[in-house]
């Protein structure tokens, strides 16, 4: 069955607690020259609406990426055929040279979500399928078997969600000790954190980029950071955007930028100083989200991108040891899934992904797709 499908402007697009499905991430990306399209649909009994940008890929082709969305989903079983027939009716509104869709799945992983087990006893991980038996259960029931999984990620796949609904003394206890400690520490050695104005932002990246040359990462442009905090028309989602910088005296040791959509706040990027790193800024700034998103009456706080659980190396192991001592639960979601519309085109590309990557060796620092 066919899903229904209409176009509609950014503007009218519900709010969510998922901010990169917003009508602020439409604008935003938008101001980096990325053709933003939101969509409603209906089918088997399942409707909602999505955001997606097409992006050119190569002279005169495009391709179209829908960032955690969409957000309403089928039972596990009727996945794949949910996602093809909406591919199928989206294909129909978006230009004749979109070379596939990209869907960057939102919705809990059934392979390794902690329902399902999470890691086995002794802290093993659990066992995911291989990758040719994950698409076939995908595309069980569908009439093209036409849904691959993408050969990189393009958001995390996996991340820590911190409870905000616990008193804070429980959030606190709830953390590794180390983290614990360190939280502490940073408050002891008169470290503190402030809200940072939008004029702040260039101050921010040259932090950032201090971190990306230290850690090893392509570090996103200073536009890519203005956009961010570039005004919108009042049409008001209810999407927020925070700057917080932790000095120690006159001297800025670290920085983070978090989005706040509906109950859930999103950490969006993370910056720290070379120097006095015994000052532990960077557990001050995290304590201080934490903090900020209770008060500001969201349940969940999103630590946006850890390295799976049956991760033996992945570029995001370092961070993820920093991110993993705050305590929260762990999700993974399905991921990345393409639908190609033009099979040559499409395998061009994603031979190109794949060799990329492999040069790269590490994944690059993007300010989420």
């Amino acid at each position: 069955m066919s899903a229904v499908v209409e176009p509609k402007p950014i503007q009218a697009l519900v709010p969510t607690d998922i901010a990169f499905q917003t009508r602020y991430w439409g604008e935003t990306k938008s101001r980096l020259g990325h053709r933003a399209c939101a969509f409603d649909f209906a089918m088997h009994g399942v409707e909602g609406d999505l955001l997606l940008f097409e992006h050119e890929i190569a002279a005169g082709i495009t391709a179209a990426y829908v960032p955690l969305g969409p957000e309403s989903e089928p039972g596990e079983d009727a996945r794949g055929v949910f996602l093809e027939s909406l591919s199928r009716d989206l294909a129909c509104r978006l230009g004749p040279r979109t070379a596939f869709l990209r869907w960057d799945l939102p919705w809990e992983c059934p392979y390794l979500s902690e329902a399902a087990g999470g890691a086995r006893e002794g802290g093993r991980p659990s066992e995911r399928p291989e990758l040719r038996v994950r698409e076939m259960r995908m595309n069980f029931g569908t009439e093209t078997w036409n849904l691959r999984a993408a050969p990189i990620e393009v958001q995390p796949n996996a991340t820590l969600l911190i409870d905000l609904s616990l008193p804070l003394e429980e959030i606190l206890a709830r953390m590794k000790p180390k983290t614990r400690y360190n939280v502490r520490l940073a408050s002891r050695r008169g470290v503190s954190v402030s809200r940072a104005a939008s004029t702040m932002v260039p101050v921010f990246h040259e932090l950032y980029r201090q971190t990306a040359a230290r850690d090893g990462f392509t570090a996103a442009s200073l536009p890519h950071f203005t956009a961010l905090f570039e005004p919108v028309p009042r049409t008001d989602d209810g999407v927020e955007v925070l700057m917080l910088l932790a000095s120690y005296e006159a001297e800025l040791l670290a920085g983070a930028i978090v989005l706040f959509s509906g109950s859930v706040a999103t950490y969006l990027v993370g910056a720290s100083s070379n120097a006095r790193r015994n000052h532990m800024a960077s557990y001050a700034i995290q304590w201080e989200i934490i903090r900020e998103a209770k008060a500001r009456g969201c349940t969940i706080y999103d630590m946006f991108g850890v390295s799976p659980i049956d991760a033996i190396e992945h570029p995001l192991m370092r961070v993820s040891r920093f991110k993993r001592g705050f305590g929260g639960r762990l999700l993974h979601r399905t991921g990345c899934w393409d639908f190609p519309l033009d099979g040559q085109l499409y395998e061009a590309f994603r031979t190109e992904e794949v060799l990329g990557a492999i040069v790269s060796g590490v994944a690059n620092h993007r300010i989420c797709g």
